[in-house]
């Protein structure tokens, strides 16, 4: 099929306004990709899709862009290569996914995948900082995402191999945090120089990694509700 001839302009289009030219593009303002992409699908009607349209998301204050990658459904509608932050590439797209970064300066080079579930639980995968030897804000996160969350952990010492595993439960209201450490018992030594806390720093909450002793290798998912 060949292209479909339409209004022809000798000159470009100019807006006056910070707009998009075809509206159905968007941006669409959310504060997570979920609600985004519920907004997008709910706004474009099914009989103005194709295959490759693009849409514009601005998500929690940054910039992404998707497209109806194989079809017209709403779960077409995936993240674009290359389309977020300050560059990269999706190499398989994911429904509802959103590529992020932990956005430290600690040498913690993380990309992750955000995943929103259908049940509304908001799941990242894992970071693995290695070598920590101090005290190390390992994770921080948009507070508005959910309302509580659960960072499951293993702990290594490099030196000893003394390893456990455990998870973090922090909850909060307002500037009020709150959290609990479960782990399994210790094996092949003692972990007692790594522990963790919560806290929140504006708008993010912060697990933080406090090291009293030993060098530590660390791995953690995080879940949202």
């Amino acid at each position: 099929m060949g292209l479909t001839n339409g209004l022809q302009l000798p000159y470009g289009i100019q807006p006056v306004n910070p707009v998009a030219v075809d509206s159905w593009s968007g941006p669409y303002y959310a504060p997570t990709e979920f609600s985004g992409l519920t907004e997008a699908n709910a706004t474009i009607p099914s009989g103005v899709r194709f295959p490759s349209m693009e849409v514009r998301l601005i998500i929690a204050g940054l910039s992404y862009k998707y497209w109806y990658y194989s079809g017209t459904t709403d779960s077409d509608l995936v993240l674009f290569s290359g389309g977020g932050g300050t560059g990269g590439s999706v190499t398989n797209p994911i429904d509802n996914g959103v590529l992020v970064s932990d956005g430290t300066s600690t040498g913690i080079a993380a990309t992750e995948i955000l995943k929103v579930t259908p049940e509304g639980v908001v799941q990242f995968n894992t970071v693995s900082p290695t070598g920590l030897t101090g005290n190390t804000v390992t994770i921080s996160f948009d507070k508005t995402i959910g309302s509580a969350y659960y960072f499951d952990y293993w702990v290594t010492e490099t030196l000893s191999g003394a390893t456990r595993s455990g998870t973090v439960l922090a909850v909060w209201k307002n500037t009020t945090v709150e959290y609990s450490d479960t782990s399994t018992p210790d094996i092949l030594g003692s972990t007692f120089g790594i522990s963790f806390s919560v806290v929140i720093n504006e708008p993010n909450i912060e697990l933080t990694a406090e090291i009293t002793s030993g060098t530590w290798d660390i791995k953690i998912g995080t879940r949202a509700i």
